[in-house]
């Protein structure tokens, strides 16, 4: 059974009550699979999308902020395809070809508010951690 997401169009208000600094699916709209991470609660008010500034991460998978009317930044929503979509505890990954013995790199971001640290490789592949959660097995440090 197919779950809708709670967002019907990017472009209108929502209320979203998720909990803040875990990666939720929402559900899946005309455009994929919904998934929202929180840096703050929400829990009663009302949300829009930054639709006008999308991120396009990869292929699979697009980022727009979640802001409230002062466009203070309060998560993000990623409209990803559900078949390359994997959610572990305090990570996203977004598969795309080959991930077995690839190396990653920290993938810059538009926005220096934002509470994550993207991750990708040659392929494509992405993987999102939320800063203060990162796993070693991702980063390398240079000496």
């Amino acid at each position: 059974m197919t779950i809708a997401s709670p967002i019907f169009s990017l472009a209108d208000p929502v209320e979203i009550d998720v909990p803040p600094f875990v990666f939720t699916r929402l559900g899946e709209s005309f455009e994929g699979e919904h998934v929202v991470v929180l840096f703050k609660p929400v829990a009663g008010l009302t949300v829009k999308i930054d639709y006008e500034n999308p991120e396009p991460l990869n292929r699979y998978c697009t980022m727009f902020n979640i802001v409230n009317n002062r466009n203070t930044l309060y998560g993000h929503l990623f409209v990803v395809d559900e078949d390359k979509l994997t959610i572990e505890a305090n990570r996203m990954r977004i598969e795309c070809g080959d991930t077995s013995d690839v190396s990653y790199a920290q993938q810059a971001l538009n926005n220096d508010k934002t509470k994550l640290i993207m991750l990708r490789n040659d392929p494509g592949s992405l993987v999102a951690i939320l800063i203060g959660a990162e796993d070693k097995r991702y980063l390398v440090e240079d000496n």
